[in-house]
């Protein structure tokens, strides 16, 4: 199987503090949680094996000091070609 006819496909970004319950959706069911946010930026996604996305520092407002993690949910698929 040719690895170019595969391609990746977020379906799912949320952030976490792992000292803390608080998390935030980025993306769910491969969209912006928030149609109308202005710190996400999708440029592609599920055209390549490469999925690319820009995304504003931020902190938790009740620590600012904490690391925050990236979970991402991702699906794959092939492109068969017929003909």
């Amino acid at each position: 199987t040719n690895s170019e006819t595969y391609r990746i496909l977020i379906n799912y970004i949320f952030s976490s503090d792992p000292d803390d319950a608080d998390q935030y959706e980025f993306i769910d069911e491969f969209c912006p949680k928030d149609p109308d946010t202005e710190f996400l930026e999708i440029f592609s996604n599920g055209v390549t094996q490469n999925v690319h996305f820009g995304l504003a520092a931020f902190t938790f407002t009740n620590n600012a000091d904490a690391e925050i993690y990236l979970h991402c949910a991702v699906n794959t698929y092939e492109i068969i070609l017929i003909g």
